[in-house]
């Protein structure tokens, strides 16, 4: 979770497909640590229910398209369309959508913004 946060800006914002707001790379990486299955020592940013600590912990992601449209030399939105697999509530794939804010910082990309969404959604 380390590598995965260190891509977002420090006070980056993630709207998870369920319409949780987290707000900085704190909350970002709790909540997502947290559907992976990690134990962790402080729950105060976390706010995914209970019963799903641990739902992705076998899954996989895979982006299957992604688009960039720059809006200027250090701004660009990213659509990307993902297919994951391993979501222990069903054994069919699960489909949607993400789209990044991304800003230059540097010689990095890292995302500002992230919206996840999901595509005729299967799970509860």
């Amino acid at each position: 979770m380390d590598s995965f946060v260190a891509l977002f800006v420090p006070d980056a914002v993630f709207v998870n497909v369920t319409g949780h707001w987290w707000k900085g790379r704190h909350q970002i990486q709790a909540n997502h640590a947290f559907v992976h299955g990690k134990i962790l020592q402080d729950l105060s940013t976390v706010t995914i229910p209970s019963r799903n600590h641990g739902i992705f912990k076998d899954s996989t992601y895979h982006f299957d398209r992604i688009d960039v449209r720059f809006i200027n030399e250090d701004v660009a939105v990213a659509h990307g369309v993902w297919t994951m697999l391993g979501d222990y509530r069903t054994q069919d794939p699960r489909h949607g959508m993400m789209t990044f804010v991304v800003v230059r910082e540097g010689d990095k990309w890292l995302v500002s913004a992230a919206q996840n969404t999901e595509i005729n959604r299967i799970v509860q």
